[in-house]
C-alpha cells in the first residue's frame, strides 16, 4: 500500500510506503522492462534490461543506494534504510519527500518511448506483489 504523487512540473515525487511485515532475504525481487516506441503502449516489447532474482536486503545495498544516491537522503528526504544496512528491513510506514529524479546513474543508452517497470516482489514461487513505474523518453534537443 502507498500513497506516493509526482507534483509540480519538475516532478517532485513526495509520499508514504507501508511495509506490512519485516523483510529479509528470503523475500526476494526481480524486474522486467518494456517499452513501446510508438508511444502508444499496444506495441510494447519486452528489454534485455531484466534484473534476476536477488534477495531484498542484498538487493538493496547493492542496487537501491546506486540509483538514488543523488535524490534520496536517509535522514533527510527519506526514513528507508537505502544502504542495506538493516537485515531485516522493519516493517513500518516510510516516507520520500522532495525526491527529485536525477537520470545521472542511468545507462547512456536507453530506448525512447514509453518504457514501463515492474518490480516483482516474491518468496519462494509464490508473488506477493509489485511496483509499476511508466516513464516517457524522449531527446530533450
Amino acid at each position: 500500500m502507498s500513497n506516493i504523487k509526482v507534483m509540480y512540473r519538475e516532478h517532485i515525487t513526495n509520499g508514504t510506503f507501508v511495509i506490512s511485515e519485516d523483510l529479509d532475504d528470503s523475500y526476494e525481487v526481480y524486474m522486467e522492462a518494456y517499452v513501446d516506441e510508438t508511444f502508444s503502449f499496444p506495441n510494447k516489447k519486452r528489454l534485455p534490461l531484466d534484473a534476476n532474482k536477488i534477495g531484498i536486503c542484498k538487493g538493496t545495498k547493492e542496487f537501491l543506494k546506486k540509483y538514488t544516491y543523488t535524490y534520496l537522503t536517509q535522514g533527510v528526504n527519506t526514513d528507508f534504510p537505502l544502504d542495506g544496512s538493516e537485515c531485516p528491513i522493519r516493517k513500518g510506514t516510510y516516507y520520500i519527500k522532495e525526491m527529485n529524479l536525477d537520470v545521472t546513474p542511468f545507462p547512456d543508452e536507453m530506448p525512447l518511448g514509453f518504457v514501463k517497470g515492474i518490480l516483482y516482489i516474491v518468496k519462494g514461487d509464490q508473488k506477493l506483489g509489485s511496483i509499476e513505474i511508466f516513464v516517457e523518453i524522449f531527446n530533450s534537443d
